[in-house]
């Protein structure tokens, strides 16, 4: 059986080095039944963006108005939430949380994993996955004809946006 994880990030830019505000990631496996998420082993940090800043990484103006936008509940998650880890810290404990997982979904590789490989290449730490075990959701979605806004509840939250995503990947397996 594939073991597999989940990845989701919330950032300040749309670049491949943009500042990363949450780091959230679920392990699951596709053939089991879903358990609720307290009973999931999940990955959750908010990270200091002065670490970020410090690695030069982006912020995009853009982004920023469009967080604006968003509901109170998740801009005081990533924003004013005091508990903080330096994004090295983080991608170290992340590293470990991945070990001996071999699927990395994200609900697109090509934004979240990639934003996390450069920050893992700037804070010198090797990538703890192969290009290859990349899986995107977004196609199984549309494969499986699944919309993952009707099965979103709370948005732009890192941990809850990666167990939305297992709930829509679960359904679009089910259709095909």
């Amino acid at each position: 059986m594939n073991k597999e994880i989940m990845i989701d990030i919330e950032t300040l830019s749309t670049r491949n080095n943009a500042m990363i505000l949450t780091i959230g990631a679920i392990k699951f496996q596709r053939n089991e039944d879903l358990k609720e998420l307290k009973n999931m082993e999940t990955f959750y940090v908010r990270i200091d963006t002065k670490s970020c800043k410090n690695l030069n990484m982006h912020i995009d103006d853009e982004t920023l108005k469009w967080w604006g936008r968003q509901s109170e509940e998740a801009k005081h998650e990533v924003f004013y939430n005091t508990e903080r880890l330096d994004i090295k810290e983080a991608l170290i404990q992340l590293s470990q949380f991945l070990k001996g997982y071999k699927y990395i979904w994200a609900n697109s590789p090509s934004f979240d994993c990639t934003i996390l490989e450069n920050a893992f290449e700037c804070c010198g730490i090797e990538v703890p996955w192969k290009f290859w075990n990349l899986r995107d959701c977004r196609t199984v979605y549309d494969l499986g004809r699944v919309n993952l806004k009707s099965v979103s509840v709370v948005k732009h939250n890192a941990l809850d946006d990666c167990y939305n995503q297992i709930i829509a990947l679960k359904k679009s397996f089910n259709n095909l």
